[in-house]
């Protein structure tokens, strides 16, 4: 499956930033792992995680997550 919207290797050199955030909030990392992989390929999940990083307020963050889990699972990669 080739996926049109590929993300950019300046997005990959910040994805790290955006995980540890992720792992330092709480979330279950396998869960954090699951999206980093899938925003290595994915510019889309990337962006979600970029949208999440930059949330003021934990309900639009709650929603992010919800997002991303809808994409894991569709991908089949939920934990």
């Amino acid at each position: 499956m080739a996926l049109l919207f590929q993300t950019t290797p300046e997005q990959l050199l910040c994805l790290p930033d955006i995980v540890t955030a992720m792992n330092q909030s709480g979330l279950d990392q396998r869960f954090v792992t699951a999206c980093e992989d899938l925003a290595k390929l994915d510019q889309g999940a990337y962006e979600l995680m970029e949208l999440w990083l930059d949330a003021e307020f934990p309900q639009d963050r709650d929603e992010i997550v919800k997002d991303l889990r809808e994409i894991l699972r569709d991908e089949g990669q939920c934990p």
